[in-house]
């Protein structure tokens, strides 16, 4: 049913319901307990080949054309990336100030608000210098992943 979900948005070029049920399919096989068969990650990457993909935890993402970037070594930037991902599938547009992404980013830790900043923008900038830049934006009092980008979780 979820394939189907796939190739019904692929067909009609809606790149967030696109989004959407290649994110139940890869759920669904998750929760598998065999391997995921190499022919549905096929599928999957055939009907969404434009789209950016990246880890559930923020660990690398991988671009339109397939190229993965290792992101796991800065685990603050992981976890802001992992938050940023997330806002975008579930709320497209919504946007995180930078008190939230500091939080997410240095959880647990009390950081004076100026400091918050610049650690947060020192994050982003890492984060677009690694690839990220068509896609990370800052958009009224915050930041978020374009909209407009397919932006799948695997």
């Amino acid at each position: 049913e979820a394939l189907r979900e796939v190739y019904a948005a692929h067909r009609a070029g809606d790149r967030n319901a696109l989004a959407a049920a290649v994110a139940r399919v890869r759920e669904q096989l998750a929760d598998e307990e065999v391997p995921t068969p190499a022919c549905y990650e096929h599928l999957l990457r055939e009907v969404s080949p434009d789209g950016w993909r990246f880890a559930q935890d923020g660990a690398w993402f991988e671009d339109p054309t397939g190229a993965r970037t290792d992101c796991s070594r800065h685990v603050a930037n992981a976890r802001i990336l992992a938050h940023l991902v997330a806002r975008r599938v579930t709320d497209p547009g919504a946007c995180s100030d930078v008190a939230e992404l500091a939080a997410v980013g240095w959880p647990g830790e009390k950081i004076v608000s100026r400091a918050a900043g610049n650690r947060v923008r020192v994050a982003l900038s890492a984060l677009r210098g690694l690839g990220l830049e068509p896609l990370v934006q800052r958009h009224g009092g915050g930041w978020r992943l374009d909209p407009d980008q397919l932006v799948i979780r695997a």
